[in-house]
């Protein structure tokens, strides 16, 4: 079986890697389902107390899914990556290159983080935050590119790029990632202006676009074209960190694992997900019962006990 991992992962024509990632979507549709409902809670999206549609209550939405977001997020972001290279009772010519070692990779995470701000994106400390607290995972490519020069002087750059973990697939090995694959929507416009490459379909229509990254390789393809042929990445391994939050392992579950997929890698909501709900109906019930208080009913009545209202009887002003 990890043989056979092994020779898919370096099979990267669009078909093969369309099938290996698109197999992982269908795996992990618990995992993505619960991450884009608790987006949907910090990003505090209307509570609806009617989703039967057949009435006009009051609904309430709390904004604690984002305040409480908020301030762990403050929280991570404000604290301090400080690298080490272990070097106890090293001799001091050993020290200092270990110091050596500590600045170098100090100056890498400072111009990664140059480069993001210089693309209108946050540093990586506050990225990392932001998707450990929202989705309980965390994606991170970290390379160093040779790029040409305006000059035709070709230099390198640290290239650092967290990842939206929602659109981040893999699949394991016996000692790691054996791949690692990006799946994002972009339109032929777009991919032109990224890749200088032209493909088929609707200039509008976004399509699916794989950025995919073996042991030796990276290709970036759609389900059918090839964007990006496979270039050497020079590293010894997949230059992807995936990472969770939490303690919990993945635990598995007879039979289909599909919903175990939902409880592994936890966010911040874990334990208030139904608190959440549960509050904003209540509230909601009590928001609507204030606003009859303030405009309450009349007592309607008719000889023959006969009469019918055109209006319903429970809403505010409403006579019964």
């Amino acid at each position: 079986m990890v043989e056979g991992v092994e020779r898919m992962a370096n099979k990267m024509n669009p078909e093969t890697i369309a099938e290996m990632v698109e197999a992982r979507v269908d795996l992990m549709t618990a995992l993505r389902d619960r991450q884009d409902e608790d987006l949907a809670r910090f990003r505090l999206e209307p509570y609806n107390s009617n989703e039967d549609e057949t009435t006009e209550y009051e609904s309430y939405t709390s904004n604690e899914p984002a305040t409480y977001a908020d301030k762990m997020m403050s929280l991570l972001s404000t604290g301090r990556m400080v690298p080490r290279v272990p070097h106890v009772n090293a001799k001091e010519g050993a020290r200092r290159k270990y110091d050596l070692k500590e600045r170098l990779v100090r100056g890498f995470y400072e111009a990664g983080n140059e480069k993001l701000v210089a693309t209108l994106q946050p540093v990586l400390l506050d990225q990392l935050s932001f998707y450990v607290t929202l989705f309980g995972w965390y994606a991170t490519r970290a390379m160093l590119v040779n790029v040409e020069a305006v000059n035709g002087v070709e230099t390198t750059e640290v290239d650092i790029q967290p990842f939206d973990p929602r659109q981040v697939y893999w699949g394991m090995g016996p000692t790691g990632l054996e791949w690692v694959c990006v799946r994002s929507w972009m339109t032929p416009d777009e991919i032109y202006a990224d890749w200088g490459v032209e493909v088929d379909g609707d200039s509008e229509s976004s399509q699916v676009v794989y950025d995919y990254y073996s042991k030796t390789h990276n290709t970036v393809t759609t389900a059918m074209d090839v964007i990006k042929k496979p270039t050497e990445h020079g590293y010894w391994k997949v230059p992807v960190a995936i990472g969770m939050a939490g303690l919990s392992p993945f635990l598995r579950s007879e039979g289909d694992t599909e919903d175990d997929w939902g409880h592994y890698g936890e966010g911040l909501y874990k334990a208030n997900r139904n608190v959440y709900d549960q509050k904003n109906t209540v509230l909601s019930i009590y928001l609507e019962l204030l606003k009859k208080s303030r405009d309450p009913s009349w007592l309607f009545s008719n000889r023959g006990g006969k009469g019918e209202l055109a209006e319903d009887p429970n809403e505010p002003g409403q006579v019964h």
